[in-house]
């Protein structure tokens, strides 16, 4: 509901700053509580396979990729940042949809040309053309 609203972006980033945090330690708390579960032998739970598998995922990718070892360092910190990947990114990226200030939308260049020219908006690019055509 925050991200609807008409706020400063960067308000809204540090909303979702402050909700990715929150998702965080959710689930800290749940891979704590998934470890307990394993530790007192009830493992047979589809949580328990979900971590397990995605640790082995981590485990063969790395014997597969032995120069990239040290990038599954923080594979802890990609497995806390599941929800905010999946859910405030969505949200802030469909609310935002008309701000021009991030992605690949800021350039506009002429297609074809020997020396691309950079345009600061687009009637200025429109002008441009105008004047070759």
């Amino acid at each position: 509901m925050i991200c609807y609203h008409d706020i400063a972006e960067e308000k809204k980033i540090i909303c979702a700053a402050i909700f990715g945090t929150y998702y965080a330690i959710v689930m800290m708390i749940v891979v704590v509580g998934t470890i307990v579960r394993i530790v007192d032998g009830s493992w047979k739970t589809t949580a328990v396979f979900f971590l397990l598998f995605m640790g082995i995922i981590f485990f063969f990718t790395a014997l597969c990729h032995p120069y990239e070892l040290n990038c599954v360092q923080p594979c802890l910190l990609f497995f806390l940042c599941i929800p905010t990947s999946y859910v405030l990114l969505v949200i802030y990226a469909l609310t935002n949809l008309n701000a021009n200030a991030w992605g690949t939308r800021e350039d506009i260049f002429i297609p074809n040309r020997k020396k691309k020219q950079k345009f600061k908006s687009q009637t200025e690019c429109l002008q441009f053309l105008e004047q070759q055509f």
